[in-house]
């Protein structure tokens, strides 16, 4: 039997303290800042491609950098002259703030733009200009686009130190939104435009929760005229695997995103073209769900005018 020199045996032992000591800290750090949550979620969605679920997507880049912020990652997908970006958020709700209801309401804009889904994206222009902004209307599938939000205190339930408390949603939707945003812009920049190999992209966003989230509608019929109070047997929120959410998004969120060039005049249009967006909101618990049953169909909203290319 082989003896360590003492002095060795007790620098390892001093090490191990220092490691199990550190322990707790470094626990704290992954979980207050969410990167260890962030590779979870996408070590979940790559087995499942690996399964056959959602192959089509496939990873690009994590913690990719643009104006304001870094996205947490992204995932790609090509079809015909279309390069779809989901751009991904990664956000741990604090439990005592961890139910997120989306609410249809009666009234968004004059008529409708006949989609649940509306997408920022791009289209390549000629040598020297920048790619041209061109939103566009996703068909994805019966659900319905939610636009009030809400996150809820989860009764019974106490906080934790580790997350934030409540402002996690409206805080994972200002930094999807800013993701998407910052990529779209930064792609579209004349001298990057060959970094996305087709003529068109579509970028869109993704939140993936550990919250709740559930579903519901705003009757004004329930709503009294005379001291605005809503009555409560109107109020059903359903459990959910993912809804889509949709955002209007300020300009000091885009970024400085120059306007879309349409042949359509009026508020309505020009509020689905600039700034109405649509967030796919999903438990983190049912991404299988959301991968199986996603499957975009982008086409450009009505009205959008487009340049046509020398050398497309």
């Amino acid at each position: 039997m082989t003896m360590k020199p003492k002095n060795e045996t007790n620098a390892a032992a001093d090490t191990k303290g220092a490691n199990s000591a550190l322990t707790p800290a470094l626990h704290h750090h992954l979980d207050t800042h969410g990167h260890a949550f962030q590779y979870r979620v996408l070590q979940a969605t790559e087995r499942l491609f690996e399964e056959g679920v959602g192959r089509q997507w496939s990873f690009e880049v994590a913690e990719q950098p643009v104006v304001g912020t870094h996205i947490d990652f992204v995932l790609t997908h090509q079809a015909d002259d279309i390069t779809f970006y989901l751009v991904v958020e990664c956000k741990r709700s604090n439990p005592a703030y961890a139910s997120w209801v989306f609410l249809k309401t009666p009234y968004t804009r004059h008529g409708e733009s006949g989609y649940t889904f509306i997408a920022e994206g791009l289209q390549k222009s000629d040598w020297p200009h920048n790619a041209q902004r061109v939103p566009f209307g996703v068909l994805c599938g019966e659900r319905q686009s939610l636009d009030h939000a809400a996150e809820l205190k989860t009764p019974n339930t106490r906080g934790d130190d580790c997350t934030e408390g409540r402002g996690a949603l409206a805080k994972a939707v200002e930094q999807v939104l800013r993701g998407v945003y910052g990529l779209s812009q930064l792609l579209g920049e004349c001298q990057r435009q060959r970094h996305f190999p087709t003529e068109k992209a579509v970028f869109i966003p993704v939140i993936v929760t550990t919250a709740a989230v559930y579903s519901g509608e705003i009757d004004p019929t329930a709503v009294s005229i005379e001291d605005g109070s809503v009555d409560k047997s109107s109020l059903d929120p359903q459990p959910e695997s993912f809804v889509f959410h949709s955002h209007n998004a300020s300009p000091d969120l885009q970024g400085g995103a120059s306007p879309v060039a349409t042949g359509l005049h009026g508020l309505a249009p020009m509020l689905d073209n600039e700034f109405r967006r649509t967030i796919a909101v999903v438990r983190s618990s049912s991404l299988r769900e959301f991968f199986t049953e996603f499957s975009p169909v982008p086409k450009l909203l009505a009205g959008v005018q487009t340049a046509r290319r020398r050398n497309p």
